[in-house]
């Protein structure tokens, strides 16, 4: 279950970096 955490924490610094971009 740690990789899916994991998934989740970057996904979510990727979407974090993508509204402040625009």
């Amino acid at each position: 279950m740690k990789s899916i955490f994991c998934a989740l924490v970057f996904a979510a610094a990727v979407i974090c970096d993508v509204y402040g971009q625009q």
